[in-house]
């Protein structure tokens, strides 16, 4: 995809992705939503980095250390939430899933 559109190359990526995987409507609605997840990071750490002026990596003290735990947490419950499109495999049992959970971590990153 083109370079300056790197959540269309990041979908074009996760659909390869899905199809490699195995053809499971589960998987293919985990992997589509992997992008929305990361625009949002990218999103958060851009505005964390205008905030504190370097980039979140480089951010030292308790402030770096409780925003970079708090992606890597966030990052676990994605993975932990997507995962069901593998375990349950079937797009309407997937979806029945996330319907249960209010579709929560679709509705964070937005």
């Amino acid at each position: 995809g083109p370079h300056q559109y790197p959540l269309l190359r990041n979908a074009w990526t996760m659909l390869a992705s899905a199809y490699w995987h195995g053809l499971h409507g589960g998987q293919y609605l985990s992997f589509l939503t992997v992008p929305l997840w990361l625009a949002a990071e990218a999103a958060a750490e851009a505005a964390l980095q205008d905030y504190f002026g370097v980039p979140l990596e480089r951010l030292g003290g308790w402030k770096g250390s409780v925003l970079r735990g708090t992606q890597w947490f966030l990052k676990m419950r994605a993975f932990e939430y997507l995962s069901m499109g593998f375990v349950l495999r079937g797009a309407a049992a997937t979806l029945r899933f996330w319907a249960s959970v209010h579709f929560c971590l679709h509705l964070l990153p937005l």
